[in-house]
């Protein structure tokens, strides 16, 4: 009977860390390490227009929301860090439908977002210039300074 007793245990204390593992990752839509402290996540992902939603900074296993971060709009899994590790740009895609007398029209609206990890906010909205670039902890777009990142 005991050993009956150790084997049922044993079988539910390594089934109870099997699922535990299986939460951990199954937690996030999409995770990308910043650095040994930092990472940034997403908690959900459009399967349609494969876009990832609602983002949010974790330092040492805790979980911050961005603030002045619009939760319905997304990103790509395009994100720049800074070489500092300080600051990210990620895409910032307002995405939804439009509803006139007869249709609805999808409406997308492309733009991109420096982000402070550090303090999780939003320094800078860009529209034109996403395509730039880190120029060691500055953003640089056609070769203009847009944005000091050795704050």
């Amino acid at each position: 009977m005991k050993k009956i007793s150790l084997l049922i245990v044993g079988f539910l204390f390594f089934t109870s860390i099997i699922y535990a593992q299986n939460e951990t990752k199954s937690k996030f839509a999409y995770c990308k390490k910043i650095d040994s402290n930092y990472k940034i996540v997403f908690l959900k992902n459009d399967e349609g227009s494969k876009l990832l939603a609602e983002p949010r900074i974790v330092f040492k296993n805790k979980t911050i929301e961005i603030k002045d971060f619009d939760e319905d709009n997304f990103s790509s899994k395009s994100l720049k860090i800074s070489k500092n590790k300080k600051y990210l740009v990620m895409d910032y895609i307002i995405k939804g439908y439009v509803q006139t007398e007869k249709d609805s029209i999808l409406h997308e609206n492309y733009s991109c977002i420096i982000l402070d990890i550090r303090n999780a906010n939003i320094v800078m909205q860009l529209q034109s210039d996403c395509d730039g670039r880190w120029n060691n902890n500055d953003w640089i777009s056609d070769e203009k300074t847009l944005f000091v990142g050795n704050k």
